[in-house]
C-alpha cells in the first residue's frame, strides 16, 4: 500500500509539474503574443502619429503662409502708398521749376528752398540736376553725387529712377532714398548749362515707421532689397541677424528651406515678383519670410518673423505622443485606461494648439485689417486734398495767365490779383492745417504762457471775420461783457486759432442773408485766474445728430457729395478741440440740420494783475511817425511790400537783402541810427539767427539794446523758442498784417519809453 501511494503521489506531482509547465509554455505564448500585440500597436500609432503631425505641420503651414502673406501685402502697399506721395512731390517740384523759369544758379537756388514752404522738407531735399548730374539742393548746396551707381541723366533715359545716396555735406551715416524724375521740359540756365531733372531726397531713417510692425513683440525683421538681391534698407533688432549687403546671397548660403519648397523655388519667387510665404532654418532658428514687391520703387521687401510667434511648435505634439507610448509600454494592463486618457490629452493638447492658433490668426487679421484701413483713409485724406490744392493753384495759374494777358488793362489785372490772393489764402490755409494736425499728432505742439490782452484778442478775431463777412451778404454780431481781468498769462497764439477756426466755420456754411453771433464773458474761475467764455451762433446748414458723434474726428465731414461746395480738409474741428484740450478748457457744440449750429468754448488763465495795471494807464496811440527802421529780407517782392507799407505810416526805412548785410550795415553805423530791426530768418548767406547772434555779439553800444522783431513763415513753437534764444525780442508770422506789425512797433516804443 506504501509503495502504491508513493507511486500514486509520485504520479500526481509529475502531472501537477506537467500542467504547471503546459500553463508556463501558454503563458509564455500569450505573453509573446501581447507583446507582439503591443509591439504592433506601437508601430502602428507611432506611424499614424507620426502621419497625424507631418498632415498638422503642413495644413498650419499652409494657413500660416496666406495669412503671413496677406499681411507682408499690406505692409508693402502702405510702403508703396509713401513712395507714390514722394513721387507726387516730385512731379510738383518739376511743374513750380517750370513756373520758376530760373536763369541763373542763384535763382534755382532759390526757388528750391522757396519750394520747402509748399512741400514740408523735414527729413528731406529737394534738389535739381542738369544735364552733367550736377545738383542744386533746397538746402543751398552744389555739387556731384559721389555714388550716383546707375543713375542716368540722358534725356532718353527712364522717367523715373530710384536710388540710395549719401549727400557729400551731410554725415556719411545718413542715407537717402532719391526719387529722380526726368523732366518733360527742359529749363535753361546762362551758358549751356539745362536743368533737366528733379528729385525729392528722403532720409532713410525717416521712413522706419513704415518699415515697423506691432503685434509680434518686436520680433518682425524688415528687408528692402533692390531687384538684385542688394539691401537697400533694413530695420532689424539685431544688427547681426544677416550679414551682408546681398541679402539673398546670404540665405541662399546659409539658410536651410523647411516648408514652402525648395531654394529654388525661393529665389524665383524673388526673382519673378511673387507674393509668397516660406519656413526656413536659420542659424540654428526656424523662421517665417515672406516676399512682397514695391513696384514704384522696383523694389521687394522681404519680412522675417520666429515661426514660433506665428503658431504653436508643432513638435510639441510629438513629444506628448512619445510619452504616451511609453506610458502604453510601462503600464500595458492598463491599455485601454492609459489610452483613452492619452488619447483625451492629445485632444486637449490639439484644441490648445488650434486655440493659440485661432488667437493669432485674430492678430494678423486685425493687423491685416487695421493696414487695410488705414491705407484706406490715407488714400480717401490724399484724393481730398489732391482736388482742394489743385482748385486753387488751378485758379493763380490760370488768373495769372489772364493777367499777363491783359497787361495794359489795370482793371482786368486788378481783379486778377484780388482772385490770386483769394485762392493763395486758401491753399494756404489748407496747408496750414495738415502741418497743424501732423505737429498735434506728433506731440510737438505745446502750450505757451505769455502776457496777453484778452479783450484786444477778441477784437482782433472779430475784425479779421468782418473783413470776411464784408464780402458776403451776412449779419456780424458781437457782444462783448467787459473784462474784470483782461491781462492775463496764456497761449495767446493758440486761443486766436480756436477762435479764428470756430468763426471761419459759421461764416463758410451760413448762407447769405443769414445772421452770425459772437458772445464772450468773462465767467467764474479757480483762485488766482480768470475764466474766460466764448459762444459762436449762426443760423447756417447746421449738422446732423449722427454726424456729431463724429465731429471731432480727423478727416470728418458730413457732406462729402458736396464736397466742392464747402471746401477743406475735414481737419478743422479736430485741431480745434486738440488745441481746447492743450490749454485745458472745453469745447461743446449743439446744432440741428438746417436751424444752426452753436459752439462753446471755456478756459481759464493765470491773472496778470501787474500788467493789467500797468495796462490801464499806457496811452493805446503812440506816435511812431519817424522811427528808424532796418528791414532785412531776401525776398524783394516781399522786402518792397514791407517797406511800403512802414514808409505810408511816415516810418524811414533803410533794407538789407540777408544777414550778413544787416549785420555790417547795423555794426557799422553810429548810435541812434535804427530803432528797431525787423529781421527775416531764412536767407541765403547768413540766416536771420545766425545774423542776431552775430548783433548781440558786437560791440556797438547799442548791441544788446536794440530791438530786433523775427519775421518769419514758421510760427511753430520750436521757431519761436529759437528766436528768443538768439536774442530777439518779438515774433511776427507772414504773411505779415500790417495792423499787427504797427502795433507791435508801437510795444516797443512803449517799452523803450518806459525805460
Amino acid at each position: 500500500m506504501i509503495d502504491i501511494y508513493k507511486i500514486s503521489c509520485y504520479s500526481q506531482t509529475e502531472k501537477t509539474k506537467e500542467k504547471r509547465g503546459e500553463g508556463n509554455i501558454v503563458k509564455k505564448k500569450k505573453a509573446k503574443i501581447v507583446v507582439f500585440i503591443a509591439i504592433i500597436l506601437v508601430f502602428i500609432m507611432t506611424f499614424l502619429s507620426f502621419y497625424y503631425y507631418k498632415f498638422l505641420q503642413n495644413q498650419l503651414f499652409k494657413e500660416r503662409k496666406v495669412l503671413f502673406t496677406q499681411f507682408a501685402d499690406k505692409v508693402s502697399e502702405n510702403v508703396e502708398a509713401a513712395f507714390d506721395t514722394f513721387w507726387d512731390q516730385t512731379d510738383t517740384c518739376e511743374q513750380l521749376v517750370c513756373l520758376q523759369k530760373p536763369r541763373k544758379a542763384e535763382e534755382i537756388l532759390q526757388g528750391l528752398r522757396d519750394m520747402t514752404e509748399i512741400i514740408p522738407a523735414d527729413e528731406k531735399v529737394i534738389m535739381a540736376f542738369n544735364q552733367d548730374g550736377y545738383y542744386y539742393t533746397s538746402d543751398g548746396h552744389k555739387g556731384r553725387l559721389s555714388d550716383s551707381g546707375e543713375l542716368s541723366f540722358d534725356r532718353n533715359g527712364s522717367k523715373q529712377q530710384m536710388a540710395v545716396i549719401n549727400l557729400p555735406y551731410i554725415s556719411s551715416s545718413n542715407s537717402y532714398y532719391l526719387f529722380l524724375n526726368r523732366m518733360d521740359e527742359v529749363v535753361p540756365l546762362e551758358g549751356e548749362e539745362q536743368i533737366t531733372h528733379i528729385a525729392l531726397a528722403v532720409k532713410i531713417d525717416s521712413l522706419q515707421a513704415l518699415f515697423t510692425t506691432s503685434g509680434f513683440k518686436e520680433k518682425c525683421y524688415t528687408y528692402l532689397l533692390n531687384e538684385k538681391g542688394r539691401r537697400l534698407y533694413k530695420n532689424t533688432y539685431s544688427e547681426d541677424f544677416i550679414d551682408g549687403y546681398n541679402i539673398l546671397t546670404a540665405i541662399s548660403e546659409k539658410a536651410e528651406l523647411i516648408n514652402g519648397g525648395t531654394m529654388k523655388d525661393f529665389e524665383n519667387a524673388f526673382t519673378n515678383g511673387a507674393s509668397t510665404a516660406f519656413e526656413l532654418n536659420y542659424n540654428g532658428a526656424s523662421w517665417f519670410v515672406s516676399n512682397s514687391v514695391i513696384r514704384s520703387a522696383d523694389c521687394k521687401l522681404l519680412l522675417f518673423v520666429p515661426t514660433e510667434m506665428i503658431s504653436t511648435d508643432t513638435a510639441f505634439l510629438l513629444k506628448g505622443t512619445i510619452i504616451f507610448f511609453i506610458a502604453i509600454m510601462s503600464i500595458f494592463v492598463c491599455l485601454f485606461v492609459a489610452t483613452v486618457f492619452s488619447f483625451s490629452q492629445s485632444t486637449m493638447k490639439d484644441k490648445q494648439m488650434l486655440w493659440q492658433q485661432q488667437k493669432v490668426n485674430e492678430l494678423l487679421t486685425m493687423e491685416a485689417k487695421l493696414a487695410e484701413e488705414a491705407s484706406k483713409a490715407k488714400s480717401e485724406f490724399l484724393s481730398y486734398m489732391s482736388h482742394d490744392i489743385r482748385t486753387p493753384m488751378n485758379g493763380i495759374i490760370g488768373m495769372t495767365d489772364i493777367a499777363l494777358k491783359n497787361i495794359g488793362n489795370q482793371s482786368k489785372v486788378a481783379d486778377c490779383l484780388e482772385k490770386i490772393s483769394g485762392s493763395s489764402q486758401h491753399l494756404l490755409s489748407l496747408l496750414n492745417d495738415v502741418l497743424d494736425m501732423s505737429r498735434i499728432e506728433s506731440g510737438k505742439m505745446r502750450a505757451e504762457k505769455k502776457t496777453m490782452n484778452m479783450q484786444m484778442l477778441v477784437e482782433n478775431c472779430a475784425a479779421i471775420i468782418e473783413g470776411q463777412v464784408a464780402m458776403r451778404d451776412l449779419k456780424f454780431i458781437c457782444e462783448f461783457e467787459t473784462y474784470e481781468h483782461f491781462m492775463v498769462e496764456g497761449d495767446e497764439l493758440h486761443l486766436r486759432q480756436i477762435l479764428i477756426n470756430i468763426l471761419g466755420n459759421a461764416v463758410k456754411f451760413t448762407s447769405d442773408a443769414g445772421k452770425i453771433i459772437f458772445r464772450t464773458k468773462e465767467i467764474p474761475a479757480s483762485e488766482g485766474k480768470a475764466g474766460f467764455l466764448f459762444e459762436v451762433e449762426d443760423n447756417g446748414v447746421g449738422m446732423s445728430q449722427e454726424f456729431l458723434k463724429h465731429i471731432w474726428e480727423p478727416f470728418a465731414q458730413e457732406e462729402k457729395d458736396a464736397h466742392s461746395k464747402y471746401q477743406g480738409t475735414g481737419l478743422g474741428m479736430a485741431i480745434t478741440k486738440k488745441l481746447v484740450e492743450m490749454l485745458d478748457g472745453t469745447i461743446e457744440v449743439t446744432s440741428e440740420l438746417k436751424v444752426g449750429s452753436i459752439f462753446t468754448v471755456k478756459v481759464e488763465f493765470d491773472i496778470n494783475r501787474e500788467v493789467q495795471a500797468k495796462e490801464e494807464i499806457k496811452n493805446t496811440n503812440i506816435d511812431i511817425i519817424g522811427m528808424k527802421i532796418l528791414l532785412v529780407e531776401d525776398n524783394e517782392l516781399n522786402r518792397e511790400i514791407a517797406q511800403v507799407i512802414l514808409e505810408g505810416e511816415k516810418l524811414i526805412v533803410t533794407t538789407a537783402e540777408n544777414g550778413k548785410q544787416a549785420v555790417e550795415t547795423f555794426v557799422n553805423s553810429p548810435t541812434g541810427t535804427f530803432d528797431v530791426i525787423i529781421m527775416d530768418i531764412m536767407m541765403p548767406v547768413m540766416d536771420g539767427i545766425q545774423a542776431t547772434k552775430e548783433i548781440r555779439a558786437s560791440k556797438h553800444t547799442e548791441a544788446k539794446t536794440i530791438p530786433i522783431i523775427a519775421m518769419t513763415a514758421n510760427a511753430f513753437e520750436e521757431d519761436i523758442r529759437k528766436t528768443k534764444e538768439a536774442g530777439m525780442n518779438a515774433h511776427l508770422s507772414k504773411p505779415i498784417e500790417p495792423d499787427i506789425l504797427l502795433k507791435e512797433l508801437a510795444n516797443v516804443k512803449w517799452n523803450n519809453r518806459k525805460e
